[in-house]
Protein backbone atom coordinates (compact mmCIF):
# COMPACT_ATOMS: atom_id res chain seq x y z
CA UNK A 1 0.00 0.00 0.00
CA UNK A 2 1.52 3.38 -0.57
CA UNK A 3 1.21 5.90 2.34
CA UNK A 4 1.39 9.85 1.08
CA UNK A 5 2.01 12.27 3.70
CA UNK A 6 1.80 15.80 2.76
CA UNK A 7 3.69 17.99 5.83
CA UNK A 8 2.75 21.83 5.97
CA UNK A 9 4.33 24.21 8.41
CA UNK A 10 1.92 26.30 8.98
CA UNK A 11 -1.92 25.48 10.14
CA UNK A 12 -5.04 24.20 8.41
CA UNK A 13 -6.56 28.00 8.03
CA UNK A 14 -3.27 28.83 6.08
CA UNK A 15 -3.44 25.86 3.61
CA UNK A 16 -2.48 27.20 -0.12
CA UNK A 17 -4.92 24.53 -2.22
CA UNK A 18 -8.02 25.35 -3.26
CA UNK A 19 -11.61 24.55 -1.87
CA UNK A 20 -12.11 23.17 -5.76
CA UNK A 21 -8.46 21.37 -5.20
CA UNK A 22 -9.22 19.60 -2.19
CA UNK A 23 -13.01 18.92 -2.49
CA UNK A 24 -11.30 16.79 -5.85
CA UNK A 25 -9.15 14.95 -3.98
CA UNK A 26 -12.14 14.10 -1.41
CA UNK A 27 -13.66 12.30 -4.66
CA UNK A 28 -11.08 10.54 -4.89
CA UNK A 29 -11.74 8.55 -1.99
CA UNK A 30 -12.90 5.14 -1.72
CA UNK A 31 -12.25 1.77 -0.85
CA UNK A 32 -8.99 2.13 -2.68
CA UNK A 33 -8.09 5.46 -1.54
CA UNK A 34 -8.20 7.00 2.05
CA UNK A 35 -7.88 10.37 3.24
CA UNK A 36 -6.80 12.27 6.84
CA UNK A 37 -6.21 15.07 8.58
CA UNK A 38 -5.37 14.73 11.98
CA UNK A 39 -7.87 16.16 14.58
CA UNK A 40 -5.75 17.82 17.06
CA UNK A 41 -4.06 19.45 13.16
CA UNK A 42 -7.51 20.83 13.12
CA UNK A 43 -8.26 22.29 16.65
CA UNK A 44 -4.68 23.53 17.19
CA UNK A 45 -5.59 25.83 13.37
CA UNK A 46 -8.38 27.02 15.51
CA UNK A 47 -6.27 30.13 17.42
CA UNK A 48 -7.69 33.49 17.38
CA UNK A 49 -6.25 34.87 14.42
CA UNK A 50 -7.13 32.10 12.57
CA UNK A 51 -10.48 31.95 13.41
CA UNK A 52 -10.37 36.40 12.65
CA UNK A 53 -9.08 35.04 8.48
CA UNK A 54 -12.15 32.42 8.95
CA UNK A 55 -14.98 35.25 9.56
CA UNK A 56 -13.48 37.85 6.64
CA UNK A 57 -12.93 35.02 3.76
CA UNK A 58 -16.33 32.92 2.77
CA UNK A 59 -14.09 30.79 0.46
CA UNK A 60 -11.61 30.00 3.19
CA UNK A 61 -15.16 28.98 5.39
CA UNK A 62 -15.81 26.63 2.48
CA UNK A 63 -12.93 24.83 2.82
CA UNK A 64 -13.02 24.83 6.72
CA UNK A 65 -15.41 22.89 6.75
CA UNK A 66 -14.53 20.45 3.60
CA UNK A 67 -10.90 20.15 6.07
CA UNK A 68 -12.85 19.64 9.23
CA UNK A 69 -14.83 17.03 7.66
CA UNK A 70 -12.33 14.92 6.49
CA UNK A 71 -10.47 15.41 10.23
CA UNK A 72 -13.71 14.14 12.05
CA UNK A 73 -14.47 10.91 9.46
CA UNK A 74 -10.90 9.51 8.46
CA UNK A 75 -10.73 6.81 5.42
CA UNK A 76 -8.31 3.99 4.59
CA UNK A 77 -7.68 3.05 1.47
CA UNK A 78 -6.59 -0.65 -0.03
CA UNK A 79 -4.47 0.54 -2.12
CA UNK A 80 -3.16 4.13 -1.14
CA UNK A 81 -4.02 6.65 1.88
CA UNK A 82 -3.22 10.60 1.98
CA UNK A 83 -2.30 12.02 5.58
CA UNK A 84 -2.23 16.10 4.96
CA UNK A 85 0.02 17.24 8.65
CA UNK A 86 0.05 20.57 9.87
CA UNK A 87 2.53 22.17 12.50
CA UNK A 88 5.60 20.14 10.92
CA UNK A 89 8.94 21.99 9.96
CA UNK A 90 11.45 19.39 8.04
CA UNK A 91 14.86 20.48 9.05
CA UNK A 92 17.13 17.31 8.13
CA UNK A 93 16.86 13.61 7.22
CA UNK A 94 18.72 10.22 8.71
CA UNK A 95 19.95 8.57 5.88
CA UNK A 96 20.79 4.88 5.94
CA UNK A 97 24.47 4.25 5.42
CA UNK A 98 24.20 1.12 3.53
CA UNK A 99 21.92 2.40 0.96
CA UNK A 100 22.35 6.19 0.92
CA UNK A 101 18.17 6.00 0.92
CA UNK A 102 16.48 8.56 3.40
CA UNK A 103 15.11 6.57 6.42
CA UNK A 104 13.14 9.49 7.93
CA UNK A 105 12.55 13.30 7.99
CA UNK A 106 13.06 15.34 11.01
CA UNK A 107 10.67 17.58 11.96
CA UNK A 108 10.53 20.59 14.73
CA UNK A 109 6.88 20.82 15.67
CA UNK A 110 5.84 24.60 14.90
CA UNK A 111 3.00 26.69 16.43
CA UNK A 112 1.67 29.88 15.14
CA UNK A 113 2.22 33.65 15.64
CA UNK A 114 1.30 36.92 14.09
CA UNK A 115 -1.45 39.03 13.78
CA UNK A 116 -4.28 37.72 11.24
CA UNK A 117 -3.84 37.14 7.79
CA UNK A 118 -0.17 37.30 8.67
CA UNK A 119 0.68 34.41 10.65
CA UNK A 120 4.27 32.72 10.26
CA UNK A 121 5.27 29.47 11.88
CA UNK A 122 7.63 29.19 15.01
CA UNK A 123 9.32 26.65 15.65
CA UNK A 124 8.70 24.95 19.11
CA UNK A 125 11.07 22.57 21.28
CA UNK A 126 9.02 19.33 20.24
CA UNK A 127 10.44 17.40 17.70
CA UNK A 128 9.30 14.22 15.88
CA UNK A 129 10.99 11.78 13.03
CA UNK A 130 8.44 11.09 9.95
CA UNK A 131 10.04 7.33 8.70
CA UNK A 132 9.84 7.61 5.30
CA UNK A 133 11.07 5.81 2.08
CA UNK A 134 11.11 8.76 -0.42
CA UNK A 135 11.20 12.47 0.01
CA UNK A 136 9.52 14.94 -2.66
CA UNK A 137 10.42 18.50 -1.22
CA UNK A 138 7.94 20.85 -2.49
CA UNK A 139 7.08 24.55 -1.34
CA UNK A 140 7.29 26.68 -4.36
CA UNK A 141 10.17 28.85 -3.09
CA UNK A 142 13.69 28.00 -3.29
CA UNK A 143 14.80 25.62 -0.40
CA UNK A 144 17.71 25.48 2.16
CA UNK A 145 20.17 23.55 2.74
CA UNK A 146 19.43 20.91 5.13
CA UNK A 147 21.28 19.71 8.08
CA UNK A 148 23.14 16.62 7.18
CA UNK A 149 23.07 17.06 3.05
CA UNK A 150 24.41 20.43 2.69
CA UNK A 151 27.47 19.11 0.35
CA UNK A 152 24.86 17.88 -2.06
CA UNK A 153 22.97 21.39 -2.18
CA UNK A 154 24.10 24.13 -5.14
CA UNK A 155 21.79 27.24 -5.48
CA UNK A 156 18.81 26.01 -4.08
CA UNK A 157 18.35 22.74 -5.14
CA UNK A 158 19.77 19.11 -4.12
CA UNK A 159 21.51 17.36 -6.48
CA UNK A 160 19.47 13.99 -7.80
CA UNK A 161 21.03 10.82 -8.56
CA UNK A 162 18.92 8.00 -9.84
CA UNK A 163 15.49 9.52 -8.24
CA UNK A 164 17.67 10.05 -4.72
CA UNK A 165 19.71 13.00 -3.78
CA UNK A 166 22.89 12.48 -5.21
CA UNK A 167 25.77 11.33 -2.50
Amino acid sequence: RVEVRVLNRRGGMQTAFTIKEFRDLTKMTGEDMGINIKKEDIEKSMNEESLTELDKSRPLKRLWKLLSSVSSSPTRGKLANLSIEYFLNPYGYTVSPSTHAVTSVKCRVTELEGSPGHQKPKDTDEEVEVETDLVIWSTGYKGEAIEGLEGYFDEGVYRCEGGRVGV
